[in-house]
């Protein structure tokens, strides 16, 4: 079992990140990408772990 809390603290991290740069650089750009990978890798990890919020 994972310890949910420091995932979930990333998680929220990356999605303003993802946020930010989605807004100054684009949607499309490079980093956003980047960042919605990784939020996609995370969230797919809580989800088959079953962590709830």
């Amino acid at each position: 079992m994972i310890n949910e809390q420091p995932i979930i603290k990333e998680i929220d991290h990356l999605k303003t990140k993802m946020i930010h740069v989605g807004i100054s650089k684009g949607l499309s750009h490079p980093e956003t990408v980047s960042f919605s990978e990784k939020l996609d890798k995370l969230i797919i990890k809580v989800q088959h772990t079953g962590i709830k919020n």
